[in-house]
């Protein structure tokens, strides 16, 4: 994800999330599903938190945790372990 497409701009959340999940790589597009999923939950929580109860975000809170940790996993993992050479 060394791209200089993904230093700065609109939307640049949404298009590394894409660039991920387009990956031919196993783990970059897993991760980019993961990543798009969370995203989709925070942006819940910071901006549509009334279209929710707090029960919502109650039940989803172990789920957040397993899946981010299982995101910084897959990050550390394409850190040591990159499927194209930088």
């Amino acid at each position: 994800m060394h791209e200089y497409e993904f230093e700065r701009g609109n939307d640049v959340h949404t298009r590394i999330c894409d660039r991920l999940k387009k990956s031919e790589d196993l783990t970059e597009r897993s991760l980019g599903k993961r990543l798009e999923k969370l995203r989709q939950l925070r942006n819940l929580a910071d901006y549509d938190w009334n279209k929710k109860d707090n029960d919502f975000f109650c039940r989803n809170l172990d789920y957040i945790k397993a899946e981010s940790q299982k995101g910084m996993e897959q990050l550390e993992a394409l850190k040591s372990s990159p499927p194209y050479g930088l």
